[in-house]
């Protein structure tokens, strides 16, 4: 089974270490999405990961 999670990071500049911190943790990005004005970008990070079944 899959499990997944959505983030969202507020600043461009916040998007690497996001994806960083979850890869340490065991999740791939699976979808990234920016939404919003030129001035105001909301940024949705979609992970995925393996969920153990033992």
């Amino acid at each position: 089974m899959k499990e997944w999670t959505c983030v969202q990071v507020g600043h461009h500049k916040d998007i690497a270490r996001a994806i960083a911190e979850f890869q340490k943790e065991g999740w791939q990005l699976f979808a990234y999405e920016a939404a919003g004005a030129p001035t105001a970008v909301n940024h949705y990070l979609l992970f995925e990961r393996e969920t153990s079944t033992t």
